[in-house]
């Protein structure tokens, strides 16, 4: 069997996993990366057509280049700068209201801040000293269960070694032996997990200086998230702030610098009261009243971003490293193994359900639920799509995935691919040619798919044609380069660009347009 037809088949297999309750959260009106996740504005009447003098309202010059999405809350656009630069842009004619900046040394009293780190790191280790002590004993028990002589100090005192069992007990009680040692052992292996992680906690938590990021990348990559009364913006150099909407600080605070990889890309999510960040290998819960670190576990580094998934009338947090995470404690609640690793892109969330791109190869789901005693369910499934570097996330519409597929490292051969999500059939196979790299991804609006390079060149596709599915493009767009996600409402898309941050409007032949080739 061939490995793409393994993981088709693994794909089919539905998984249901039970796990502990998890805190209900009222749902919060949540907007930041492409909206709500998904890049899917059905209701808007998006331009088709425009250009560097053509259909735009208005433009605002930024401070510096961004990748960050742009964000709209009422009548204000928030968007970011770099290096540290949050803006609030009046939507109606693009001025901007107010700008904050976030250098480290500005916001943050360092003196204190390592002082905090260095209690936390005591802390840490000190709890490290009092569980070894407990493995101590742990194992101390382990032999007297099994009558080992006390004295023998060849084992480091954290196991058990198999000479150090004597054999000679009463065999009546080797069962009750049996099942008092697998209790101890299972303890045993828990406290090891938690020194394992005490000790790795203990060393990130000096860490002060963020790594200088890639081009593509910069410190300010993060998309803002609001709750609809507030905005929140996360920097590379690991300091995390929240604001009102009129740009009065609410808190900032230093909460972990990118210092390795490829940089800060991840954007943060909300769940409740509690921020999700991931940054380099450690994920964060983060109060969003105070900006209090309220736990962290250890994720793996991945460039995309974390989500919160609603699960019955609770939250939880998905990373692309393909754990689930309790927000209340950060407890663990499951990790999903191959094929649901992420690498690059986000995983876009309709509903309950949230899909993501796993491995290049694989079109991975899952959907969120909970029993009435608040037990999380996950059923995950998917289906195998062309091997590939995806960058960019999917964008669900109709039942159907767009996947930009950036094919390899060399721009040879960028590949639009749509599919069906019912039948994993392979609707549409396009090799694309958009200047520059698939880093932006994909967007529906009204009944048109867009989908661009890097370098500013976009292609507009309708998608139907008498009520059924028919893929055609009908517009070729330029404009300064972005990175960014388009963002729609009404007959307004804005877009993020290297210098500016752009409103397009739809004339009235563009809606005249839509109109035909909607029909």
């Amino acid at each position: 069997m061939s490995l793409r037809n393994e993981i088709r088949q693994i794909g089919l297999i539905s998984l249901i996993c039970l796990i502990s309750p998890v805190t209900i959260f009222a749902a919060p009106k949540i907007v930041g990366w492409r909206t709500d996740t998904t890049g899917h504005y059905p209701d808007a009447t998006p331009p088709l057509n425009w250009g560097l003098d053509k259909n735009v309202v208005w433009t605002t010059d930024m401070p510096s280049w961004s990748d960050s999405t742009p964000v709209i809350v009422g009548n204000r656009i928030f968007v970011t700068a770099e290096p540290f630069w949050l803006l609030c842009v009046n939507k109606a004619d693009g001025k901007i209201l107010w700008k904050k900046s976030h250098e480290l040394e500005k916001l943050v009293d360092l003196t204190a801040r390592k002082k905090s780190a260095e209690q936390r790191k005591n802390a840490a280790e000190t709890k490290v000293a009092s569980i070894k002590k407990e493995l101590s004993r742990i194992a101390a028990d382990i032999k007297k269960t099994w009558s080992v002589n006390m004295d023998d100090t060849s084992d480091d005192g954290l196991g058990l070694e198999d000479d150090d069992i004597d054999d000679e007990g009463p065999a009546d009680d080797t069962k009750e032996r049996e099942a008092k040692t697998k209790v101890l052992k299972k303890k045993q292996a828990e406290l090891t997990k938690q020194v394992t992680e005490l000790e790795r906690q203990a060393k990130t938590v000096a860490i002060f200086a963020a790594k200088k990021p890639l081009k593509q990348v910069g410190y300010s990559c993060c998309t803002p998230l609001s709750d609809g009364a507030s905005v929140f913006a996360f920097y590379g150099n690991g300091i995390g702030a929240r604001y009102d909407l009129d740009g009065n600080r609410k808190w900032a605070a230093f909460i972990y610098p990118a210092a390795k990889g490829y940089g800060q890309s991840m954007s943060p999510a909300l769940a409740g009261n509690v921020l999700g960040l991931h940054v380099d290998d450690d994920f964060f819960g983060v109060d969003f009243k105070t900006g209090k670190i309220l736990w962290q576990a250890m994720e793996i580094q991945h460039q995309g971003s974390p989500v919160a998934v609603k699960a019955g009338k609770q939250y939880v947090f998905l990373s692309t490293d393909g754990s689930v995470f309790r927000p209340s404690d950060g407890k663990r609640l499951t990790k999903f193994g191959f094929p649901a690793l992420n690498k690059f892109n986000t995983p876009v969330v309709r509903g309950n359900t949230a899909h993501w791109i796993s491995e290049g190869r694989f079109l991975a789901n899952c959907t969120f639920g909970a029993k009435p005693n608040g037990e999380v369910t996950f059923r995950k499934g998917g289906r195998g799509i062309p091997n590939g570097v995806y960058y960019a996330s999917t964008v669900i519409f109709d039942g159907k995935a767009a996947l930009w597929n950036n094919v390899d490292y060399k721009l040879n051969k960028k590949t639009l691919y749509i599919v069906d999500l019912k039948t994993g059939k392979t609707l549409v196979d396009l090799k694309l040619d958009v200047r520059g790299w698939a880093y932006p991804t994909p967007t529906y609006a009204g009944g048109f798919l867009y989908v661009a390079g890097d370098k500013g060149e976009c292609a507009v596709f309708r998608t139907k044609s008498g009520g059924k599915f028919d893929l055609k493009e009908i517009a070729r767009n330029g404009l300064e380069p972005f990175r960014s996600c388009p963002v729609f409402e009404g007959d307004r898309m804005y877009i993020r660009g290297m210098t500016k941050l752009w409103c397009i409007r739809a004339s009235a032949e563009d809606r005249k347009a839509a109109a035909e080739f909607l029909k």
